[in-house]
């Protein structure tokens, strides 16, 4: 009996871990499936989108570790990764840097295999066009993000088929910065015969191209061919144009095309400070031109936004009011101060 009971746990045992390992990952494909028709060529474009637009490089930490080496931002934090920058002494193992290296290959890699497959996808839907759409994309992701890498390091390792094992890369030297700037253009030429002539602000398209090979001729000190690159774009009035004055790039105007992230934040947010040992507030309110005034408090008793109208000179001025100050009172305090009529 007691041989019998062990027989049966055996194979109970042996069958749930045959189960087991037979699991199939739910996180990842075999490569060989990854792309190999219409929809899964546009996923993979999708992805190579995402990767540029990830927190170590575009959505954050690449462009991070320029602005936070210059004046024009202030750095209130305790990282000391961060603060590397700030001091202008960052070490070889700082986390951002290796963080946005590993992004952007991480980007070029995508972009790799966009280019390695789409052209063999035997798919009645994709046609034709957007096969040069897909790879035309990929093109000019490879050429920013080599641009990038350019403009960081300089010489980097030029990487231009898919990675599919570690060892893929072993070996690969780095190359001059005149070699990987020559990857960067050799990229975007080959974006510009492949993508339409269309505009597009979530897509890359010959337009893209231009804009970038503006950039990237000014990086050369070609003065010729930054001028008309630029003025390819300048001279496209319907699509393009400079906005004045510039402040106006922030401001919530009706009409008229400005900051494209307005849509998140229309006005600026006021600060309030408590004053210690009383029961009333100071409320630094600044007066932007061209701007709506919006004032905030944390405190439970304010009301979260008064609104007040737009206004034509700056002028910063403090104005103290009691907890238990309502919006009217607030909003006649602020018309008071800069001479406002009743119906602002």
């Amino acid at each position: 009996m007691k041989a019998t009971f062990l027989i049966l746990v055996s194979i109970l045992f042996l069958t749930s871990c045959q189960s087991f390992l037979d699991v199939k990952p739910k996180e990842s494909i075999s490569d060989a499936v990854t792309i190999t028709d219409k929809t899964s060529a546009e996923t993979a474009v999708r992805g190579v989108y995402s990767a540029l637009a990830s927190g170590n490089y575009y959505g954050t930490n690449f462009q991070a570790i320029g602005y936070l080496s210059g004046d024009n931002v202030e750095w209130t934090g305790s990282q000391s990764i961060v603060q590397e920058f700030i001091n202008h002494k960052v070490n070889a193992d700082n986390g951002m840097i290796s963080g946005v290296w590993i992004a952007i290959y991480q980007t070029i890699n995508r972009a790799n295999n966009v280019l390695a497959k789409v052209n063999d996808v035997a798919d009645p839907a994709l046609t034709t066009a957007l096969k040069n759409q897909y790879l035309g994309e990929a093109y000019f992701v490879r050429a920013l993000a080599y641009f990038d890498l350019a403009r960081v390091w300089g010489g980097v390792p030029l990487i231009t088929k898919p990675t599919v094992t570690p060892a893929d890369n072993r070996g690969i030297a780095r190359s001059s910065t005149a070699e990987t700037y020559a990857q960067v253009l050799k990229d975007l030429d080959a974006a510009e015969s492949l993508l339409p002539a269309t505009t597009d602000r979530y897509r890359a398209t010959q337009k893209t191209v231009w804009a970038l090979k503006a950039r990237y001729y000014l990086y050369q000190k070609d003065w010729v061919k930054a001028e008309e690159y630029a003025s390819k774009l300048i001279g496209d009035a319907t699509n393009y144009s400079l906005i004045k004055p510039y402040r106006t790039f922030f401001a919530d105007t009706p009409g008229v095309r400005r900051n494209p992230f307005s849509r998140f934040s229309t006005t600026v947010p006021l600060k309030s400070t408590p004053i210690a040992g009383s029961g009333s507030r100071k409320l630094t309110v600044v007066r932007v031109s061209g701007h709506p005034i919006r004032l905030w408090s944390r405190y439970s008793t304010m009301p979260a936004w008064v609104e007040t109208g737009a206004y034509s000179s700056p002028k910063t001025t403090k104005i103290a009011g009691t907890a238990t100050s309502t919006t009217a009172t607030l909003a006649q305090t602020l018309r008071t101060c800069f001479a406002l009529p009743n119906n602002t």
